[in-house]
């Protein structure tokens, strides 16, 4: 379904070279998880328009451009970050990888307001249909792999019940299969990633990861 929505009002921004961000593989949140992530569509379009959050139009789509992200297509036929604010600093920057994904606070008809520096929360606006939003469950049963954290401790269960018996199958992985709620289906696995038994543990507590996921490894 097309975007029934008026064009923003686009700023030209004029591209600066920037340093990479760099590379994210593994992590944690120490801030709220948010809804999800969003991840660009860089391959289709170069530039990815910033709004303030306090204005009224830009929640309506018809708001000015504060500032911006320009990608460009490099001699190898990878995407890379030709221009961004000094202050971007999102979740996972890895284009080598052709991931790029913002954490997503909250969701609008038209907009979405993300959090582009994961250090200090600040947020903008940008078009929620300039890319693709990936919400928890979807993503994380895209990931490689999960840790239980020593902050977390918790026991593998046979359901995803608190008084379930205990899965106490030796593993070297955990693979996520299934989401239902707090709880997270796992595949118990050898080195080799060959699946020994299942179990479950809890992923989240409210609006808290109390797990670690690989994405690459």
């Amino acid at each position: 379904m097309e975007k029934n929505k008026v064009p923003a009002q686009q700023k030209q921004i004029t591209p600066k070279p920037t340093i990479p961000v760099q590379p994210v593989h593994t992590i944690q949140f120490e801030n709220e998880m948010g809804q999800g992530f969003f991840s660009p569509n860089f391959t289709e379009n170069d530039k990815l328009y910033f709004y303030t959050p306090s204005d009224p139009d830009a929640w309506n789509g018809i708001g000015e451009a504060i500032d911006s992200l320009v990608f460009i297509k490099t001699q190898h036929g990878h995407y890379d970050i030709q221009y961004a604010p000094p202050y971007f600093f999102p979740e996972i920057s890895k284009l080598d990888y052709d991931r790029l994904l913002i954490k997503v606070l909250t969701s609008g008809k038209f907009m979405l307001e993300v959090e582009i520096n994961r250090k200090t929360g600040q947020t903008v606006l940008i078009d929620k249909f300039s890319g693709d939003l990936i919400y928890w469950p979807e993503f994380i049963l895209n990931i490689n792999s999960v840790e239980i954290l020593e902050e977390y401790p918790q026991k593998i269960r046979i359901k995803p019940l608190d008084n379930a018996s205990e899965n106490v199958k030796a593993y070297e992985f955990l693979q996520p299969i299934a989401v239902r709620g707090d709880w997270l289906k796992v595949n118990l696995t050898d080195s080799n990633f060959a699946t020994l038994d299942q179990g479950w543990i809890k992923w989240k507590s409210g609006d808290r990861l109390i797990i670690r996921y690989s994405l690459f490894s």
